[in-house]
């Protein structure tokens, strides 16, 4: 299942549900305020089909003519992350980057070039993950997979084809 995220698709605001850490429930968190910067950067981050880092968030939010410190930036998505709002990807350099993502479990791919993001089916990996975990004796077994290449787009840019 090869879905892009529909950049006018309005998500639903629901209470954060309890998260699994490894195998054990926590408490569910409070839903933080809904303050102008967390709202901006909220939407810059439903429009995009990219992972984005804060200092790229910040850079968008200057541009648009909006106001919020880098730290501010930083502040607010370590929150959306940790409720479960958006999904963080390491990039090559290092960088944490920020995507919102439907709220299914899925795996992404990833252009190494441009950094374009398509949300792809977990089944195959499920499946895998858990054989494998089986195989081995561990339970509450988690994993996390990106596949990366070069998108179409990327690959005509430098005379590659499929």
């Amino acid at each position: 299942m090869n879905t892009e995220r529909d950049p006018g698709r309005e998500q639903e605001t629901t209470p954060a549900a309890p998260r699994s850490t490894m195998g054990r429930e926590e408490a569910p968190r409070p839903r933080p305020r809904q303050t102008k910067q967390r709202q901006l950067i909220s939407r810059m981050l439903e429009n995009q089909s990219r992972f984005r880092t804060a200092q790229q968030l910040h850079a968008d939010l200057r541009a648009a003519g909006d106001s919020a410190s880098l730290a501010t930036v930083y502040r607010v998505l370590q929150s959306l992350a940790e409720h479960g709002e958006v999904d963080t990807w390491r990039t090559p350099g290092g960088e944490l980057a920020f995507r919102h993502c439907s709220p299914t479990h899925h795996h992404h791919l990833i252009c190494y070039r441009c950094g374009r993001t398509v949300e792809i089916d977990a089944g195959p990996a499920e499946q895998w993950a858990s054989r494998v975990a089986a195989e081995n004796g561990f339970i509450h077994a988690e994993h996390q997979v990106e596949v990366y290449g070069l998108c179409p787009q990327c690959a005509a840019e430098i005379g590659e084809g499929h």
